[in-house]
């Protein structure tokens, strides 16, 4: 707003100001407000994680023990498990929190049905119930800011579950490890962070939960005194940016009065202030003009 002021005292008063040195004595602060702006929208993702919670989709064929990890992670039987393939048809949700951070899981059907709908030309029969929740299991890890894609450490890991996972962060776990050699888990390590895990036993269950943090939250800002939470403040905030961004330095003052005010509008809707009130405010306190 006090760029604004400045602009507008110069087009008021064009015999006492010269308008190339008044745009060479903006462009370095409208310089800083787009730097400014920029720090502010490094904070979105983390600030949607802290607003929502990491998003986890729980993936895998049926009876690698997704349901008994996902009640371990929990700390209590949340999802029922059975030796009987396919008992979760649905998308059960719950959440915990982990170094301060809320962490939802979102434990998915097994995607047998997924596979069956794909051998159509075999005659495999298909279940109803499984084709409407394995297409819930595609939409939750569309949706997921990390995929935990859990095999069977006696049997490896499955193509059909990682071609699923492409384009996400997918943390590996392979479950049930109790049951095979150290040297078997050490030939399983692959690109994705991979963890060896026992449902049963807990081990290294809480070491789940910290790649899935890391996988999350690792590149995002941390400590910053402002985190933007909210997604239309976001939306105001890269318009204002964008805005500044466009403003070309052989412009016309007026044109770059006109943009100015628009950023000062996108960021007046975050605020709630009236901008042509709070300008002319500025201009009497700055500038010394008769009213």
């Amino acid at each position: 707003m006090g760029i604004s002021a400045r602009i507008e005292v110069c087009l008021d008063n064009p015999d006492f100001n010269d308008e190339d040195s008044v745009q060479a004595e903006i462009r370095p602060k409208l310089d800083a407000v787009v730097g400014g702006l920029d720090e502010l929208l490094s904070t979105v993702a983390q600030g949607r994680l802290l607003a929502n919670g990491i998003q986890v989709a729980v993936l895998g064929r049926p009876n690698v023990g997704k349901s008994s990890l996902f009640n371990a992670m929990l700390g209590r039987e949340r999802a029922i498990v059975t030796d009987i393939a396919g008992t979760t048809t649905d998308v059960i949700s719950e959440a915990i929190h982990y170094n301060g951070m809320r962490i939802v899981l979102n434990d998915t059907a097994g995607i047998r049905a997924y596979v069956c709908s794909r051998q159509r030309s075999s005659g495999a029969s298909i279940n109803e119930i499984e084709k409407l929740g394995i297409e819930r299991t595609k939409q939750t890890v569309a949706n997921a800011d990390v995929v935990l894609a859990i095999f069977d450490s006696t049997v490896g890991e499955d193509a059909e579950v990682l071609r699923l996972c492409e384009g996400k962060p997918t943390v590996v776990v392979y479950n049930k490890c109790d049951l095979v050699a150290q040297s078997l888990r050490n030939g399983r390590q692959g690109a994705s962070p991979t963890i060896f895990v026992s449902a049963l036993t807990g081990e290294n269950v809480e070491m789940v939960k910290q790649a899935i943090f890391e996988l999350a939250v690792g590149g995002a800002p941390r400590g910053a005194k402002l985190v933007i939470t909210n997604m239309r403040h976001a939306e105001e905030l890269r318009g204002a940016r964008e805005t500044l961004a466009d403003i070309r330095c052989d412009a016309n003052l007026d044109m770059v009065a006109r943009d100015v005010a628009d950023a000062v509008a996108h960021l007046g809707r975050i605020t709630g202030k009236s901008a042509s009130d709070a300008v002319i405010d500025r201009i009497f306190s700055q500038f010394c003009i008769g009213k």
